[in-house]
């Protein structure tokens, strides 16, 4: 199964993930099948949260009008305090029946629901039982609602318009772009580098798909030479270890950072300010 792992980290947060994925082609469809969690440690408040993923279907892969769902229980865990939070992604039914429709409810230490939530998680969460807590909305009312960054209609700007097309915000899309600095700084393995996804934020998806088959035919290449040599790929950054919140080492078995990208990074900075000061 393909495997990734990130971190992050400012002066409020610490963010780390390990995620692992499984695939399954059946007809006409794609099942995947995420393994893995996130952990997210507040640094205000001292509290550790995990959470896990939800699955997802590929509909119509050969044929037809290709759609996804997601669905799937997901549990976001406070390890400080042992509050829970459920949530129940519904999937999707003949018709569209359920489709986006979420159900969620936070429990206290001892178990006892406290708060109850519904909606659709692409357009509206309502509050339905805020637990006698003090809440800046009523129950029954929106608790919160998606808004579109860009009207869809009218946009001139071709960056505007992809923006609207893939319902990004504009932070989420300078995250992606790349500055001289960037160029000469970064990994060379920074996906901000992949020509593909360069073609999609272009809107060219004829171009993007061609890019993006050339790069995995060459992934493939590599791994093949790589199991013909017996050579082993490890991780420059990251090794693997026994999950010790609620893994077992195996499938659950988490990645751990090993530190020393945070200096090498800084190092490129300051050589990039020296040379262009």
């Amino acid at each position: 199964s393909t495997q990734s792992t990130g971190i992050g980290e400012s002066d409020l947060f610490r963010i780390w993930r390990y995620q692992g994925v499984k695939t399954r082609f059946g007809a006409n469809n794609l099942d995947v099948t995420p393994t893995g969690k996130t952990f997210v440690l507040m640094k205000n408040t001292k509290c550790l949260y995990s959470w896990n993923f939800i699955s997802a279907k590929v509909y119509n892969v050969m044929i037809g009008k290709m759609w996804v769902d997601q669905f799937g229980e997901m549990e976001i865990t406070n390890h400080t305090n042992g509050e829970k939070a459920s949530l129940d992604f519904l999937a999707t039914g003949y018709f569209g029946k359920n489709q986006y429709e979420t159900k969620a409810s936070i429990q206290d230490a001892n178990g006892k629901t406290r708060i109850k939530l519904s909606g659709k998680w692409n357009d509206t969460i309502t509050l339905v039982d805020g637990g006698g807590l003090n809440w800046d909305v009523s129950e029954g009312s929106a608790l919160w609602k998606h808004t579109s960054v860009f009207n869809k209609k009218d946009i001139s700007d071709p960056k505007k318009k992809i923006l609207a097309k893939y319902e990004l915000s504009s932070f989420v899309f300078k995250m992606n772009e790349i500055s001289e600095r960037d160029q000469e700084t970064l990994p060379k393995t920074d996906s901000r580098f992949r020509a593909d996804r360069a073609a999609l934020e272009r809107g060219d998806s004829e171009a993007a798909d061609r890019l993006k088959r050339q790069l995995e035919d060459e992934q493939r290449e590599r791994r093949k030479r790589m199991e013909a040599t017996g050579e082993q790929w490890v991780p420059r950054y990251f090794k693997k270890v026994s999950d010790t919140i609620g893994g077992d080492g195996g499938e659950e078995s988490g990645w751990e950072y090993k530190g020393s990208y945070w200096e090498e990074r800084q190092k490129r900075l300051n050589d990039y300010a020296q040379q262009h000061s």
